[in-house]
C-alpha cells in the first residue's frame, strides 16, 4: 500500500510553475481570439454519461474511453474531446436560441489509450463549434478562426489539412469496405498509425491505389494527383 503516493499514473504529468504560466497564456491569446470573433466560452462536466458518446456517429472509439460506474451502475466516462459535449449542450440547453450558434471551450480532456510519443492521457484542447449553418462561409470563418488562433499562440509554420466526410464514404463505397473495418479505418487514419493501415489494406487485399490513398490521408498529404 502506498506505493504509488509519489508518482502520476502513465499518460498525465504535472505542470510546474514556468510551464503552467506559458500554458495560462496560451489560452488567454486563444480565448480573445475566439472572443472576437464572436464564439461564446462554454464549460461542460469533466464526467459525461458514457451515452453521451455512444449515441454519436462512432467518431469516437470505446477503447479510448475512460470507463466507470457511478452509484446507481450507470457507465460514466471522462470527457474525451470537446465537440460532442458542445453538441449535447446545443442540442439541450440551447435549442431555442437563433442560429447559428457560435460556442467555444478551453479544458482537459482524457483518452485512455493514447499516451507515448509525444501523446498524453490527458492534455488540454481548445476549439470552436459553428452549429446550425451549411454555408461554405461557415466552413471558411471555423478554418480562418484555427490558423488565427495557431498564430496567436506562436505557431507560423503551419499546414492546413482538409478532411470531407462524404470523401470519405465515397472511398469505403468504391472499395466495398463496410461493418467493422469501416468503422475502424477512420481511427486509424486520425492517429496516423500507418503500420496498421498497411496491414488492415492487405487483409481487404486492396489494390495498390488504394493502399496509397489510406496512407496518404493518414499522413495528411494528399492531393488531387493521388486519385487519378
Amino acid at each position: 500500500m502506498g506505493q504509488w503516493q509519489f508518482h502520476t499514473p502513465d499518460g498525465v504529468s504535472d505542470l510546474l510553475p514556468r510551464e503552467c504560466s506559458a500554458k495560462r497564456q496560451m489560452e488567454q491569446r486563444l480565448r480573445q481570439v475566439f472572443q472576437c470573433r464572436g464564439y461564446q466560452e462554454i464549460e461542460t462536466p469533466g464526467i459525461e454519461f458514457y451515452d453521451v458518446y455512444a449515441a454519436g456517429s462512432g467518431a469516437v472509439p470505446q477503447e479510448g474511453l475512460f470507463k466507470f460506474f457511478d452509484h446507481q451502475g450507470r457507465i460514466l466516462c471522462l470527457r474525451y474531446d470537446g465537440t460532442v459535449p458542445t453538441a449535447r449542450v446545443a442540442a439541450t440547453l440551447c435549442q431555442t436560441d437563433p442560429l447559428p450558434l457560435r460556442l467555444s471551450y478551453i479544458g482537459n480532456m482524457y483518452r485512455y489509450n493514447e499516451f507515448g510519443g509525444g501523446r498524453q492521457r490527458a492534455f488540454c484542447q481548445a476549439g470552436i463549434e459553428l452549429l446550425g449553418s451549411e454555408s461554405p462561409a461557415a466552413d471558411a470563418e471555423v478554418i480562418a478562426t484555427a490558423i488565427a488562433g495557431a498564430l496567436a499562440v506562436g505557431i507560423e509554420d503551419l499546414q492546413v489539412s482538409l478532411g470531407q466526410v462524404a470523401f470519405f464514404h465515397g472511398i469505403l463505397a468504391e472499395w466495398e469496405i463496410s461493418g467493422e473495418l469501416a468503422e475502424q479505418l477512420p481511427h486509424l487514419i486520425d492517429s496516423k498509425q500507418l503500420v496498421a493501415i498497411e496491414e488492415l489494406a492487405a487483409q481487404l487485399a486492396l489494390p495498390e491505389k488504394a493502399r496509397r490513398v489510406l496512407l496518404k490521408l493518414a499522413s495528411s498529404m494528399m492531393t488531387e494527383d493521388d486519385l487519378t
